[in-house]
């Protein structure tokens, strides 16, 4: 494909697709909501405790996903196997510096099920390589 006449975040979100799926990572793609009591039960994961909310026709509270990873460990199917996703999905969170709330493009991945040393040192990698197809000024910080 010519990405020359694409902008430079459709250029790395093109960028980031083959990278990954060179990996052998499979596209995931969710809902825009998720039932609020996910985020609830698991708000030490989340940025932040601020999440848009809704009842949904059924009466059901629904919240505009804030986070990504939690909505694709509850949509896979929990099994032993390893398990190579990526996704490109937009997230709703508060913005910086207003009161209001920001929709925020993410592109990325999640290997899961069996891990071993060589997933761990891929997924480093990639995300080394998904650094690199932003901006060449990137640096990578990884804690424990």
């Amino acid at each position: 494909m010519n990405t020359t006449y694409l902008k430079p975040e459709e250029r790395a979100v093109y960028a980031l697709r083959e990278l990954y799926r060179g990996y052998g990572y499979l596209p995931f793609k969710m809902s825009k909501f998720e039932e609020y009591d996910l985020y609830v039960r698991n708000k030490d994961f989340l940025v932040s405790d601020s999440v848009i909310t809704f009842t949904d026709k059924s009466g059901k509270l629904m919240a505009l996903k804030p986070d990504v990873t939690l909505s694709i460990i509850k949509n896979t199917r929990d099994t032993d196997t390893q398990q190579k996703l990526y996704y490109r999905e937009n997230v709703y969170r508060p913005g910086s510096s207003t009161q209001g709330f920001r929709e925020i493009m993410q592109v990325g991945l999640e290997c899961m099920g069996q891990i071993d040393a060589y997933q761990i040192m891929e997924v480093i990698m990639l995300a080394v390589r998904s650094l690199q197809a932003v901006s060449s000024r990137c640096v990578l910080d990884v804690s424990h």
